[in-house]
């Protein structure tokens, strides 16, 4: 018998090794079965690559004893090694786990488990562990701009510490067990040869093995010409007598380096000679860009000692080094000195409080106090905390809730105050309540929600014993208490953690006595049932770069002077449909820091089942990337690459583009009033400063002032609206303070500023904190490193300067709820509150208004800025309102201070949540948290042109049976949807309509209405694909082509203009031809004789009021033509012409078959929204008629080809184009038709005697069918089209375009012109569409007496030769026709006056 239970062991051991099995039994079971969990590896490696052996192993067993008369009391591992080992039961199942510490080679190391019960004999099974050995070579997974990827043979696992043996950068273990070598410019500039390979030593075990890639410069073995045009900030940084002084804390001396080169990232950089900073591209195009270096000591120096750094630059395939040595004199940062705090303690039944004060040692100069308490922290500045006193002698008083609860004597509670960024400052310990033996919280389930693209919830129950104080997941913010809380209670309920697919959902509880809980993967929640904590499969999902070798795209080579749109395409059916694919997009200007991709933009990939693919929406920003759209792709948590390491074909690439990288700077500073002395008279003090921003222009901005003896402090923000003078690319704003006696002689001084330009790209200045590595680069105070800061100071004298000390009175402070449900839509709290001053003082400053500061017992402080409600001359009534975030403060109270209170005498005062408390004010208010009010707190990117599902995020759901929506878009009616419920904090509404405005939303659940949330849909306009260049001739330009739309039906018989006259030889061979329909010219040439040339004129500025075009005014002349034709060579008649003029839409109006109006529109309100740069839209309704007529506006600035009602028509550069739709419109008949009115006028500013103008109106010869109206003043001319055909009901009609100068009155004479264009349209039911476009045109022929159509002033008799005709043969009634003129005369001013004065001020506005 023994012998056949040996030989059944036997068996039973050779199938698990023939099976690959690590754990076998070698004794009978006795119905115990033993299963490794499934976060268990029977293989190690070495932690470290240069070991040949592992030195640690754990394991986690799931022990099952199915005799229920048995009950196991023990299970070990027999090692004579450190280690523990524990054992959990719940009924018939078992927990193992042990760690254990020993050294093992690579030979398998065989242990037994041995199984201990009560009723039956050990059973023993054998594990077998082994540890594998690093192999080589490595494999190089792919490599990209200064990136390397590689892989290990046989190596799946991160863990291991690779040694190297060089110094050539950084490397990182990444979860898929691959490494990222990020090489370092040092290492590179080292190089002789900068084609030469790149290459890295690992140590592994007993042997050392040398790796190379091919450097990245070998890539595109381009000749380089040299760097030139080096500018440097200070311009003397290079002279070892430079005494740069740091403009703020931490700016380092830059210089900026223009280079020519078409290699994409020339080698170029600054070394201290420990750290190479690689250059940064700043603006520019590939061929001449400008690139900014930091010349950034990277060790500790003193203020002024001698620094050396080299400058590489590279030169073909070699580096060029520059030497240098300068002096950097450090900024003279204010910190706190050796203050000593103290402190007092005050108890309630509520609320505790611990105050702490100092006196200070060293002026306050306007730096950040760093606060931390219980290892929670927050940075503020002046006024919190200045409870009395001036910048030189102050007092400092903080109030902190403490009564702290922790489990042990020997944790310790300390509340430190510190200046930011400095090792100063002091810290005293705040008193403690021990509490043993208290339970941590505990997670029972678990359930994962997909949500939009790429992004999961995770669902999880928990229990607290304690009560939970706070949750987190993989959040940057570790401290957000409460706010994931979404159904139950701080002792039962329920969080949700949304995450995106490339992250890891760990989680972390705290309870209010700190107890923490944390959340792993694999962790066990129960044993009996097995519950472990799984991802979801998707971010498992381990995929190789060659999946994703067919990306393509609707359009590449693209032209980033606009924005671009573009679809992205994954197709493979080798790729899981249930993944989403997320691309970080990696702008080019920060290409050398690959960590800031957790700060960039996304894009999800999700698939489209109609396709067959994975498609993404992607969106490039005009002017910020150059030459490739650089970023990674993350598929689930395993797989990760960069897009360059992709062939070119499934690459993104940039044909055309004018990078702007840098932030809007100051290009000139004037003080206003610096040093002024103020005695009687209030008096300005500030500022003139030159905004300049070459690229996109300057947006908006903001700037902080400080006073340097009661640091009042002054915020302004500013738009592009405020400018004094200039434009968006360089224009002159002014900051000013008005300063009066009583007052105190000091300072002011900017310490914070922020300017944006139009595509978000940011400058910073500030005057204090540590600066992040992009904040270096974008000082807009660049250009006054070498004047220094002291022009951000100004000052003035008071004559007196009083200074008054006396302390006002708090008369009253009240605080609107004693109680806040943080988790409903009303946490609007509102503080009023009245200050007494002594009337014999100075009285309140009354710019400066104080501030309730709302502080919760974890250090989350949040400011509500007051408002002065009256004042006489010794009180002031002060209101402020604020909105708490959902969940702030609970479960706890959230206590209040009053700070910033400034009198004219140059003193600060305050008051601390205890003074509040000792004067009998309200001093806290409770909180409470509802979970089952729906609260809207953001939404997932929904497209402006498709609409469709828009999730919502925010709390409250999960009985959402309703949302309302609410559409900004005139004509759009409002929708109630049902929406389905995928969480309690995530909801999706089916059913959005397409729209580019703004949408409200409002959710409404069984008993609650949420609050009114706004979305903006993110505008989206495919981008259409350029065509390749062609060589063309060079009388024609290359042109823009579009695809061929699909030809709409034709309803009615279209016109063909007659053949026109060939006049002038269609201006010569290189202008045009003559053709049966009259002349052909090439483009930039128009007209009927081929002789106006279209002029190239910057984009006219969108009037946001009216869909009205102001050609720029800066199109100028030297009239020398018509000087030529009279024979008059004087002064007067060179000097330049300025020319103006003004398109726009007048009226809307109803006619009857004879032409008489029925019924006219004036159209007096116009809704504006901006489309693109170069394209807006105007929407106004006809009251009463329920009809919207919509104007879009294009400008184009090449030569395009665009089709419309089946005809190609040919875009000039620099034209306008107005597309108008009008909706359905009520007609009084049916035979009626509507006549849409256009305005022209052209104007000459300061024209000679001599000047004529004249006025045409025909048919066009190029085949396009159209009408045009010419506007000739001098040489100059302005051009419109008016297309014979429209798109009515979704078919191409005939329309009729009709001059109504004289009907209309128009006005012109030899320098003005005027005139009124009717487009008529027949009666129609739905929609109708029409196109005309403007441009202006330079002609060949000034416009003379003896030319058509002709009007000059009275040197050449001021009529044309029609005029004088009827003069001649009138002239026997002339008194007659005095009388009818001058009556003729005074009713057509009459008519015009309205018109004239809206229009001519439009145009002295522009």
């Amino acid at each position: 018998m023994d012998d056949f239970k040996n030989l059944l062991i036997f068996l039973i051991f050779l199938f698990f090794r023939l099976n690959n099995g690590q754990i076998t039994p070698l004794t009978p079971t006795n119905s115990i079965t033993i299963t490794p969990l499934n976060d268990f590896r029977f293989s190690q490696f070495p932690i470290i690559s240069s070991l040949g052996e592992c030195s640690t192993i754990t394991g986690k067993f799931l022990v099952v004893d199915d005799n229920a008369n048995n009950e196991i009391t023990k299970i070990s591992i027999i090692q004579d090694k450190i280690g523990s080992q524990s054992l959990t039961k719940e009924g018939n199942h078992y927990l193992f786990s042990f760690w254990l510490s020993l050294n093992f080679t690579v030979s398998p190391l065989q242990m037994n488990i041995t199984i201990s019960s009560n009723s039956t004999s050990d059973v023993v099974y054998s594990y077998t562990q082994s540890c594998v050995e690093l192999e080589n070579p490595i494999t190089i997974l792919a490599e990209s701009v200064f990136i390397t990827k590689f892989k290990l043979k046989n190596y799946s696992n991160g863990s291991t510490l690779l040694v190297f043996n060089n110094g050539f950068g950084s490397f990182t273990a990444l979860d898929d067990g691959t490494y990222l070598i990020v090489w370092d410019g040092k290492y590179v500039s080292s190089k002789t040869n900068l084609y030469d390979d790149w290459s890295f030593d690992i140590l592994f075990y007993k042997k050392n093995k040398t790796f190379t890639v091919p450097s990245y410069f070998s890539f595109d073995k381009q000749l380089y010409a040299p760097t030139y045009n080096k500018t440097y900030y200070p311009n003397d940084i290079m002279d070892i007598g430079s005494n740069y002084t740091e403009f703020g804390q931490d700016y380092p001396p830059v210089l900026t380096n223009n280079v020519k080169t078409n290699i994409p990232h020339p080698f170029s950089g600054v070394s201290d000679l420990s750290y190479f900073y690689l250059q940064k591209p700043l603006k520019g195009k590939i061929g001449n860009m400008t690139y900014l270096n930091l010349l950034l000591c990277s060790t500790k120096y003193n203020s002024g000692d001698p620094l050396n750094f080299v400058y590489y630059d590279q030169y073909q395939n070699q580096t060029s080094k520059t030497p240098f040595v300068t002096k950097i004199y450090k900024f003279n940062v204010q910190n706190l000195g050796n203050i000593m705090l103290s402190n007092t303690t005050s108890k309630s039944p509520i609320i505790e409080l611990f105050t702490v004060s100092f006196k200070n040692v060293v002026d306050y100069k306007f730096t950040i106090y760093q606060y931390t308490y219980d290892y929670k922290k927050f940075f503020k500045t002046w006024p919190y905390g200045f409870i009395k006193g001036s910048n030189s002698d102050y007092t400092h008083k903080t109030s902190i809730q403490s009564n702290m609860k922790r489990l042990s004597s020997y944790i310790t509670t300390n509340y430190t105050i510190q200046t930011f960024s400095q090792s100063d400052g002091a810290t005293i310990a705040v008193p403690k309540s021990t509490i043993p033996g208290l339970k941590a919280p505990t997670v029972v389930s678990y359930r994962f929600y997909e949500t939009y693209t790429g992004f999961f919830i995770l669902s999880v129950d928990f229990l607290s014993e304690n009560g939970l104080e706070n949750a987190y997941s993989s959040s940057l913010d570790i401290n957000p208490g409460l706010l994931n809380l979404v159904s139950g209670s701080i002792y039962n309920g329920t969080l949700d953690f949304i995450f995106a697919i490339n992250e890891s959902p760990k989680v972390t509880l705290n309870d209010i006595y700190d107890n923490t809980f944390f959340l792993n993967e694999f962790d066990l929640l129960s044993i009996n049932p097995l519950s472990q904590f799984k991802y979801p499969h998707q971010l498992y999902y381990n995929f190789n770069i060659s999946n994703f070798y067919n990306i393509s795209f609707s359009a590449n080579n693209l032209n980033l002077e606009k924005d671009n749109y573009i679809t992205v395409y994954l197709c493979n059916k080798d790729l899981p449909t249930d993944t989403t694919f997320i691309f970080y997009n990696v702008d080019d200007s920060s290409y050398t820091a690959p960590q800031l991709i957790s700060k960039t933009p996304s894009t999800s990939l999700i698939y489209n089942s109609t396709l067959g693919c994975f498609t993404s929406r992607l969106i490039i920003q005009k002017n910020s990337i150059f030459f490739e759209v650089l970023g990674i792709f993350y598929s689930g948590q395993l797989s990760f690459f960069y897009s360059s390491m992709l062939p070119k074909s499934s690459r993104l690439f940039i044909k055309k583009s004018e990078l702007d990288a840098q932030g809007p700077i100051f290009s000139f500073i004037k003080k206003i009033n610096d040093k002024v002395d103020v005695s009687s008279n209030s008096v300005i003090v500030g500022w003139n400063f030159t905004i300049s921003d070459e690229g996109n222009g300057f947006s908006h901005g903001y700037i902080k002032i400080m006073g340097s003896v009661d640091s009042s402090t002054y915020h302004y923000n500013f738009t592009i609206d405020d400018i004094v003078e200039g434009d968006k690319f360089n224009g002159i704003y002014q900051f000013v303070i008005s300063v009066s006696t009583p007052c105190v002689s000091q300072e002011y001084s900017i310490t914070n500023v922020e300017l944006y330009d139009t595509n978000n790209v940011i400058s910073i200045f500030e005057l204090y904190t540590s600066k992040t590595f992009s904040a270096y680069y974008s000082n807009p105070f660049i250009n006054f490193y070498q004047s220094g800061i002291d022009i951000t100071k100004v000052s003035f004298t008071c004559t007196p300067s009083i200074l008054d000390t006396t302390d006002p009175i708090l008369k009253s402070f009240t605080v609107s709820k004693d109680s806040i449900d943080v988790g409903s839509n009303d946490r609007s709290i509102i503080f009023n509150f009245e200050i007494e001053t002594n009337s014999t003082g100075t009285g309140l400053k009354i710019d400066q208004l104080p501030i309730v500061y709302i502080l919760s017992k974890k250090m989350k402080l949040l400011e509500c800025k007051s408002t002065l409600l009256s004042n006489n001359v010794t009180n002031y009534i002060y209101k402020c309102q604020i909105e708490l975030p959902v969940s702030f403060g609970h479960p706890y109270p959230i206590s209040y201070s009053l700070y910033g209170i400034v009198n004219n005498g140059g003193n600060f005062n305050g008051f601390t949540t205890e003074d509040l408390k000792l004067n009998g004010f309200p001093y806290y208010s409770n909180t409470t948290f509802s979970t089952d009010i729906p609260v809207v707190m953001s939404n997932h990117v929904i497209y402006s042109d498709i609409g469709g599902d828009l999730f919502l995020r925010g709390r409250g759901f999960s009985n959402s049976k309703n949302v309302e929506i609410t559409y900004s878009q005139v004509g759009l009616t409002s929708q109630n949807l049902v929406p389905t419920i995928i969480s309690h904090s995530i909801i999706k509404v089916t059913g959005i309509k397409p729209t580019s405005e703004s949408i409200l939303v409002k959710v409404e659940t069984e008993n609650y209405f949420s609050n009114s949330y706004t979305v903006y849909p993110i505008f989206f306009n495919e981008t259409i694909p350029e065509p390749p260049e062609t060589p063309t001739p060079t009388q024609t330009q290359t042109q823009t082509q579009t695809p061929t739309p699909t030809q709409i039906p034709t309803a009615s018989p279209l016109p063909t203009n007659p053949p026109q006259e060939c006049k002038g030889s269609c201006g010569g061979i290189n202008k045009g031809y003559c053709s049966p329909t009259g002349c052909i010219c090439y483009s930039p040439w128009v007209g009927e004789t081929c002789s106006s040339q279209v002029i190239i004129v910057p984009p006219p500025k969108p009037d946001t009021g009216f869909p009205t075009t102001q050609f720029p005014d800066s199109i100028n002349s030297n009239s020398n033509s018509s000087a030529s034709d009279s024979g008059n060579t004087s002064e007067e008649n060179n000097r330049p012409i300025t020319f103006n003029s003004l398109i726009s839409i007048v009226s809307l109006r109803e006619i009857d078959y004879k032409g008489e109006v029925v019924v006219e529109h004036k159209f007096e309100k116009w809704y504006f929204t901006p489309i693109t740069e170069l394209k807006s839209q105007y929407i106004t309704t006809i009251n009463n008629n329920n009809t919207n007529v919509t104007a879009t506006l294009e400008w184009f600035n090449k030569s395009t080809t665009i089709q419309f009602a089946n005809e190609n028509l040919e875009m000039n550069p620099s034209t306008i184009k107005y597309s108008i739709e009008i909706s359905q419109y009520n007609f009084k008949q049916n035979l009626n038709n509507l006549q849409l009115i256009m305005f022209a006028s052209f104007d000459a500013s300061d024209p000679p005697k001599d000047i004529c103008s004249s006025k045409q109106f025909g048919n066009t010869s190029t085949g396009d069918n159209s009408n045009y109206i010419k506007i000739q003043i001098d040489n100059h001319s302005l051009y419109g089209r008016f297309i014979k055909r429209a798109i009515i009901d979704d078919k191409v009609y005939s329309i009729e375009n009709q001059l109504l100068d004289s009907s209309l009155n128009s006005i012109s004479n030899s320098s003005s012109v005027q005139s009124y264009i009717g487009i008529t349209i027949p009666f129609y039911k739905n929609y109708v569409v029409v196109d005309p476009d403007f441009s202006v045109l330079v002609d060949s022929n000034s416009v003379s007496s003896s030319s058509t159509n002709s009007m000059c002033n009275s040197s050449s008799s001021g009529l044309s030769k029609s005029q004088l005709i009827g003069i001649i043969i009138g002239s026997s009634c002339f008194a007659i026709a005095i009388v009818v003129g001058l009556i003729y005369l005074a009713r057509k001013r009459h008519v015009q006056k309205l018109f004239l004065e809206k229009y001519s001020s439009r145009m002295k506005s522009k």
